[in-house]
């Protein structure tokens, strides 16, 4: 016998957050649990299925408040039509101001679903984890949809990177993350909002793509010193982050509008 149970996301934080971002996303996942022998022998693994417009992050959410592992998720940078959904008329507030249809587009990756196969159990070891994030990976560049991504792990923190997308005409295409790009800060005392803030506008710099701060952030008001000296902007992110608590992590969500492609930056905490 199949069992399925929705599970929200802890206290709903990415599903707000994407909310604000993507007002229209479908944000929902769900566990089932995989009958792997006879009726006495308790099951070992259930299928987790997601439906979002983003499913590898909403998965990434899902999986990091199961088994409390702090997993970083960043957008591709979507270009292909195809792959983007018009929500202009849905979205904008300010459609009165523009003649008809001359509004400057909002777009959104299109929903689909992915499902993988993961432990039952509530705690799992780092190379469970590890091949749990692969699975979920290979999963989304056969779906043929969105993005392509690689996972590296940093002692205990994963990162979902993204390494390709289409581009406007539809194929495929390396489109590495911005936060590969090196970046310098001076060494100096600052909060969680001025830590990020610097960081943001370092990438934005050196990448020519503006990252702006989401979510989550400014709660904070410790001093934190931190500095950088052309180093990757994911290793002083990682740094600056894992210094605001052991248990919090990131996503880096791309908004495409027809006059500005950005990235947002939030926080999210992990765990109970």
């Amino acid at each position: 016998m199949v069992t399925v149970t929705a599970i929200e996301l802890r206290k709903g934080k990415l599903h707000r957050l994407l909310a604000r971002v993507l007002p229209l996303s479908l944000i929902a996942y769900g566990f089932a649990c995989c009958d792997l022998g006879s009726a006495q022998t308790a099951p070992t693994s259930e299928a987790l299925t997601v439906d979002d417009p983003r499913p590898v992050a909403q998965a990434v959410q899902a999986l990091a408040s199961r088994y409390g592992y702090v997993i970083t998720y960043e957008d591709p940078r979507y270009a292909y039509e195809g792959d983007l959904a018009d929500v202009t008329n849905d979205v904008r507030r300010d459609l009165g101001r523009y003649a008809s249809g001359k509004a400057p587009k909002v777009l959104v990756p299109f929903a689909y679903t992915l499902t993988l196969s993961v432990p039952t159990a509530s705690t799992i070891d780092v190379q469970t984890m590890s091949a749990i994030l692969q699975q979920l990976v290979q999963a989304q560049s056969a779906s043929n949809h969105g993005g392509h991504f690689n996972i590296e792990r940093d002692g205990a923190i994963f990162h979902v990177i993204p390494t390709g997308a289409r581009d406007r005409q539809g194929n495929w295409s390396q489109r590495p993350s911005i936060l590969d790009v090196p970046i310098s800060l001076p060494t100096e005392k600052r909060d969680e909002h001025a830590t990020l803030a610097a960081i943001c506008g370092a990438v934005s710099a050196a990448s020519n793509v503006k990252v702006e701060i989401g979510g989550g952030v400014g709660g904070l008001v410790q001093q934190y010193l931190l500095g950088a000296d052309h180093e990757n902007a994911r290793s002083v992110l990682t740094r600056a982050v894992t210094a605001f608590g052991p248990k919090i992590s990131w996503v880096l969500l791309y908004g495409n509008q027809s006059t500005d492609d950005a990235y947002s930056l939030s926080l999210i905490p992990v765990g109970p």
